[in-house]
């Protein structure tokens, strides 16, 4: 009789303890879903514009062309500083290279005259952020600026209407320009070119009378072997002028025959894995997190229906 007794004691043990173990499974289902999906973060691209001439006791405006079409979704932290005041902030959605970009404009009011930088605007997407280069301002006083005269450069296209592309094709030819509107000079050859990073081609090329009277100083045909290309900010002087030449980012990316090898690839690859080597695969994180949790859930449900059957055997034994 005592046998009998522990028999359905034990049994009942077995099934609690089985069914914590379900709960378990779940709820670590749950919050791994939740990492993958945080996991998934991107960033945006941001531009600098800003005024080449700053003079103290002048409004001088500073602009942040954001690639995101949401403003009320995005959050700016302004750098402290004490040789500006704000005076003016607006965050607008603007159609810019035909697509809806924020453009967030500032109007600060210098202080005082001198050099000084201006700290990292930090830009906080919903997944994700990013954070603008330092920016050094040359201040001027009232008497300073009719002395000294600054070029704000801008880069662009081949075509004086054209913007700079946010994205190239490796090994494909590339043509860019310096432009400004403040005026137009001949200047010694090699003036304005830049470092040349690793893994990219960049050659000087001839500006024309008709190219200089449109306002280029400068003109490059640049091919992208590897990496993105990134040139910094740079100041450069020529006598009384002070040229002020902005950052420059562009993301390089494979061309699209080469593309669609790799896609034809990944898809004999994916055919080919079975469930158990996915743990083991160096496919890309995205990818790796998604198929882990397929076979979490596939595992899970499985277990499920094995616990189902155990205690139906045991009712019946039970009742026997």
């Amino acid at each position: 009789m005592d046998g009998r007794r522990e028999i359905p004691r034990t049994g009942l043990l077995i099934m609690k303890r089985l069914l914590l173990t379900v709960f378990f499974i779940i709820t670590a289902n749950m919050i791994f879903s939740q990492e993958a999906e945080l996991a998934e973060i991107q960033n945006f691209s941001v531009q600098v514009n800003y005024d080449s001439l700053i003079i103290a006791g002048r409004p001088w405006n500073f602009t942040l062309i954001i690639d995101y079409p949401e403003p009320d979704e995005i959050n700016v932290i302004q750098p402290m500083n004490s040789f500006l005041t704000l005076d003016r902030i607006t965050k607008s959605p603007r159609l810019i290279e035909e697509r809806v970009q924020t453009v967030v404009d500032y109007r600060f009011i210098p202080v005082r005259a001198g050099g000084f930088t201006l700290e990292s605007f930090v830009v906080v997407f919903p997944n994700g952020g990013t954070a603008t280069d330092q920016v050094f301002l040359n201040i001027q006083s009232e008497n300073e600026s009719q002395r000294q005269r600054v070029i704000q450069l801008a880069w662009g296209g081949e075509d004086s209407r054209q913007a700079v592309p946010s994205r190239i094709e490796m090994g494909k030819r590339t043509v860019l320009t310096l432009r400004s509107s403040s005026g137009v000079q001949r200047l010694p050859a090699g003036f304005f070119n830049p470092e040349i990073p690793a893994g990219l081609i960049l050659t000087a090329m001839h500006v024309t009378e008709e190219e200089n009277e449109a306002g280029i100083f400068a003109k490059f045909e640049l091919i992208a072997l590897e990496e993105n290309i990134n040139f910094p900010q740079r100041t450069l002087q020529l006598e009384n002028t002070v040229f002020q030449i902005p950052a420059l980012r562009i993301t390089v990316i494979k061309n699209q025959t080469e593309e669609k090898i790799e896609e034809e690839t990944e898809i004999t690859e994916k055919a080919d894995t079975n469930a158990d080597d996915l743990f083991f695969s160096r496919l890309t994180p995205e990818t790796e997190k998604q198929r882990i949790i397929r076979l979490i859930y596939f595992y899970s449900f499985l277990f499920l229906v094995i616990i189902i059957i155990i205690i139906c055997l045991y009712f019946i034994l039970r009742k026997k």
